[in-house]
């Protein structure tokens, strides 16, 4: 499954770690966190998710449903934190977090 994934902006995954953990657990998520990545279970939900800081903020692959996606995006867009770019390493022009090549310059993005 490919991963999506969305920039919580302006904020590291120091930051942004224990708000999604809290979040899950207080949605019966039983939760753990090893470096930067987290795993939540609930019932034969599972879920993975991976926390990456760039300068723009901290991006986040989410292996999840799309349902799940989507509410963990509402979730970040009510905390003020919801962005879909990132600078490319590059140019530092804007990118899609989507893209695997920068579309300004041509640059492979390893976003993973």
């Amino acid at each position: 499954m490919d991963p999506f994934s969305v920039l919580a902006e302006k904020r590291d995954m120091g930051e942004i770690i224990p708000l999604i953990e809290i979040w899950l657990t207080e949605h019966d998520y039983r939760v753990m966190v090893l470096a930067n990545r987290l795993d939540a279970t609930r019932q034969t939900t599972q879920i993975r998710l991976f926390f990456h800081n760039y300068a723009a903020g901290c991006l986040i692959k989410v292996y999840a449903s799309p349902e799940f996606f989507d509410e963990l995006k509402q979730f970040l867009a009510q905390h003020g934190l919801l962005q879909y770019t990132i600078p490319c390493a590059y140019c530092e022009r804007p990118v899609q977090v989507t893209q695997t090549v920068c579309p300004h310059c041509s640059a492979p993005l390893q976003l993973q």
